[in-house]
């Protein structure tokens, strides 16, 4: 995901904002570090030009990476269901374990690649129990995985969902992991 970063900086003059003090900066983003780094450094700039008035405003969207563009020679998917047969009771319940969601806000936020192996997510589970929950999720429709070798690899299918249920994956990356979370 992207994160466009916007910061407007207003400085009051007689209860007044003037229009020549407003300071504009946006910025694109596709990691965190970038991210902190981006919002300190405008922010860093408002306070040393005295504006009195800070608001930033963020929104993560789709991150099109042409660097994470659909690899030639894929395999075919796995068995998942349709974009039509998606159900909001079976994605509901397999991201009602935090796991679950827990893996499903790190593809849609940290993804390096087109997919990913379980051993990218460095989670100290047995293995057996990782493909529970990656096979739970890729049945619920929420990821797709693609059998590489020995390897199954996972991707959220950002683009089916976001037609079945705009608004659904926004949710996935609201959510705050509290840090009681298994992994």
């Amino acid at each position: 995901m992207n994160t466009d970063v916007t910061v407007h900086a207003a400085r009051h003059m007689s209860g007044e904002m003037r229009a020549d003090a407003r300071l504009d900066c946006t910025a694109a983003v596709s990691d965190t570090a970038t991210f902190l780094v981006r919002v300190f450094s405008y922010y860093s700039l408002v306070r040393k030009n005295s504006y009195s008035d800070i608001v930033v405003n963020m929104k993560r969207t789709p991150h099109h990476d042409p660097a994470a563009a659909v690899p030639a020679n894929l395999p075919d998917p796995l068995p998942e269901p349709a974009v039509s047969e998606l159900r909001l009771d079976a994605i509901f319940g397999a991201l009602a374990d935090p796991l679950r969601l827990t893996i499903v806000r790190r593809l849609l936020l940290e993804s390096e690649a087109y997919d990913h192996p379980c051993s990218w997510f460095g989670f100290n589970r047995a293995k057996s129990s990782l493909t529970h929950h990656f096979k739970a999720l890729r049945e619920a429709g929420v990821i797709r995985q693609r059998q590489y070798g020995l390897e199954r690899r996972s991707r959220v299918r950002t683009e089916d969902l976001d037609v079945r249920f705009p608004g659904l994956l926004q949710l996935v990356i609201a959510w705050e992991p509290s840090g009681d979370e298994p992994g």
